[in-house]
C-alpha cells in the first residue's frame, strides 16, 4: 500500500509517494519511491504541483542504421520466415533475428548478447 513521505533536501521539503515491498534476496522489507508529488510544507500539503520541462532535449543516443534495418525486417516478416524455414519456436526465431541485426550493425561479441 502506498503512503506519503516528506524529504528535506537542501533546506526544502518535498513530498513523495512511497510503498513497501519485501526483497526476497535480502529477506527484508524495503521501501521504494512510486512518484514525486512536488514541493510541500512541514505538514505535507503541496505548495505547487511539479512542473514538467519539455522545452529541450535532456539526453539522446545515436541509433545509426538499426531502426531502418528493423523496420525493413518487420515489413518483410523476417522473424516469421526464420521460424518457417528453420522450424523453430518464435522466441528462438526472434533471438536469431536479434543476432543478425547485431552482426549487421555494431557486432557485439556473442558473450555480451543477453538471452
Amino acid at each position: 500500500m502506498a503512503f506519503r513521505e516528506i524529504h528535506r533536501i537542501g533546506g526544502h521539503l518535498y513530498l513523495y509517494e512511497r510503498e513497501s515491498y519485501r526483497d526476497p534476496k535480502l529477506r527484508k522489507v524495503r521501501r521504494r519511491t512510486v512518484r514525486y508529488l512536488g514541493p510541500c510544507d512541514a505538514r505535507g500539503r503541496l505548495r505547487a504541483p511539479p512542473t514538467l520541462r519539455v522545452d529541450s532535449v535532456h539526453s539522446s543516443f545515436p541509433v545509426g542504421r538499426l531502426p531502418v534495418l528493423y523496420a525493413a525486417a518487420r515489413k518483410l516478416d523476417v522473424v516469421d520466415r526464420i521460424q518457417a524455414v528453420l522450424e523453430v519456436e518464435r522466441a528462438e526465431a526472434s533471438r536469431l533475428h536479434a543476432l543478425a541485426l547485431n552482426q549487421a550493425t555494431h557486432r557485439l561479441p556473442l558473450s555480451r548478447i543477453p538471452g
